[in-house]
């Protein structure tokens, strides 16, 4: 085959795009899951140990994505068990500081949302 043969390669602009799918939409909705569900602990803690396993499979998140994920969704769940074990223990001020730092980490975990379900190069 001549070079004038050989097709060139793909841009990046060319390339396949992948949308995230049931495995990154089973760890979101897991993870989320075990956040809003925290209550019912067996389960939620499933739920959460489940988020975290889809996560590190997906195979359309970056490395960099998955970092991300784990920080801002993942641990969503224990900072929410260990908020609401300890409020009766904290004084008023400190239930006003954990109030505020979980409105702040739900807007990260918001963000990270919309980030993760964004469409991705598979050449990145």
């Amino acid at each position: 085959m001549t070079d004038a043969e050989r097709p060139a390669p793909a841009s990046p602009s060319e390339q396949p795009t992948r949308e995230p799918g049931r495995v990154e939409m089973g760890a979101i909705l897991f993870l989320v899951g075990a956040e809003l569900f925290s209550g019912l602990l067996p389960f939620s803690l499933l739920g959460w140990m489940t988020g975290i396993a889809l996560m590190a499979l997906s195979a359309v998140w970056t490395m960099r994505d998955k970092i991300r994920g784990w920080l801002f969704l993942g641990a969503g769940y224990p900072l929410v068990e260990a908020l609401s074990l300890s409020a009766s223990a904290l004084p008023r001020w400190g239930l006003f500081v954990g109030v505020a730092v979980l409105m702040v980490f739900f807007v990260l975990q918001v963000v990270t949302v919309i980030r993760l379900l964004s469409v991705r190069a598979l050449g990145r």
